[in-house]
């Protein structure tokens, strides 16, 4: 059965869902104005909460789809973004699914499913010649390691090992659409730390396997139609209505503003990647996470979202992730790490509280879970680059206009 979602408050478009009308937040209505009415803005804004209830106490839109003139509509809620990192949330719940049913254990080794990562090496470092220093990791790589970043498999965007590694054999150094460019070593023993990297990707394709099938037809099937998603997909181009309500990306000039800018993420995508590649709606995005906050709902069982919001994977695992969202200015407060989500420790001072958990995509785009307070929310946008401080900036703001709002 699908998730019920009943609008409270702002409604700004034509929802597929039931809803009922009422009263806006006119701070946050102005709060999105005030950052897509001006040059050195943002192009597009959307931003949607819900409560434990499944009624959604804000949804609000501003801006247009495109920095380009020619191309620009009004943003809605309907359109929709390329998900980037957003997409992890969905491959944790997949893989979350996959062991509810029993076909693998969250500490099981994944080398029989995956034998890519059955034996890996550890890339130690180059020698004088520029030739690779490898090692054998002594420690299988787990299901649990691969969706928390503690497998040693990074990006080449967070090691510069691997960036090397990489570039040496000329295979794709940012981002790719085929797993087999995240072939490549470990840097250093799975479950020791914690890397930002491709390891949700792999547990996607671990999905796959098990299931026998593309990770986009097991969404389909296992969350997309069971919350009534029906903008939601790897496959834009396979699906005419959804790819005409693509948002541009935009990106910030050296003089602050806002420019049309090209896809960062090859399109069509070679194959469905579960860290990347997938493309939605706030309106269908909500509902995944008014799910968590229902303890599972259609998706998971209550235990299962459970270990997504605990700290997983030993302490040291906790503290490298911590360490590294601070130096990102990613977290305002003491974070952990759970299964594909960081985990606010401590409360951040007048926004979540502590236990919340979170996550975002490259274009700025954030989402989070805060079970103590009762609230979800994502906010939508297409901005390169990835960290701009405007977007950083609203981040900030709305989210604390939003806890003043719900709190009042």
């Amino acid at each position: 059965m699908a998730l019920e979602i009943r609008i409270i408050s702002s409604p700004t478009t034509d929802l597929e869902l039931d809803t009922v009308m009422g009263s806006s937040v006119p701070q946050l209505d102005d709060l999105l104005r005030s950052f897509t009415e001006r040059p050195d803005g943002l192009t597009g804004l959307a931003a949607i909460a819900v409560n434990k209830n499944g009624g959604i106490v804000y949804s609000g839109v501003s801006g247009k789809t495109s920095a380009d003139a020619s191309r620009a509509a009004p943003l809605t809620l309907d359109h929709v973004h390329w998900l980037a990192s957003q997409s992890k949330l969905l491959t944790a719940i997949s893989a979350m699914q996959c062991v509810e049913r029993g076909q693998i254990g969250l500490d099981d080794p994944v080398g029989d499913i995956l034998p890519e990562l059955a034996d890996p090496d550890i890339l130690e470092g180059f020698d004088d010649r520029g030739e690779p220093k490898l090692r054998k990791a002594t420690t299988k790589i787990t299901l649990k390691m691969l969706l928390t970043h503690s497998s040693g498999l990074a990006y080449t965007g967070t090691s510069p090992l691997i960036k090397q590694w990489c570039q040496r054999r000329g295979t794709a150094s940012i981002l790719t659409e085929s797993i087999k460019n995240y072939t490549f070593p470990l840097i250093f023993e799975p479950g020791t730390s914690w890397v930002y990297g491709v390891g949700i990707d792999w547990a996607g394709h671990l999905v796959e396997r098990l299931n026998n099938c593309t990770l986009g037809e097991y969404m389909t099937k296992n969350i997309f139609t069971p919350l009534g998603m029906n903008s939601s997909t790897f496959r834009p181009e396979n699906h005419p209505e959804i790819e005409s309500r693509l948002v541009d990306m935009s990106t910030r000039l050296p003089d602050g503003t806002m420019a049309y800018a090209d896809r960062v993420y090859g399109y069509p995508a070679e194959q469905d990647l579960g860290g990347v590649g997938l493309y939605s709606t706030p309106v269908d995005y909500i509902k995944v996470l008014a799910a968590l906050l229902q303890d599972g709902g259609a998706l998971l069982k209550p235990e299962s979202v459970d270990a997504i919001f605990k700290p997983q994977g030993e302490k040291v695992v906790g503290d490298a992730h911590n360490q590294w969202s601070h130096t990102a200015s990613f977290a305002q407060s003491e974070v952990s790490f759970g299964l594909s989500v960081s985990i606010a420790v401590a409360p951040y001072p007048e926004k979540r509280a502590a236990g919340s958990v979170s996550w975002g995509g490259l274009p700025c785009l954030a989402w989070w879970v805060d079970r103590e307070t009762g609230i979800a929310a994502t906010v939508f946008q297409q901005t390169l680059p990835s960290g701009d401080s405007v977007a950083a900036k609203f981040m900030s703001q709305f989210e604390e206009v939003l806890y003043k709002h719900i709190r009042a």
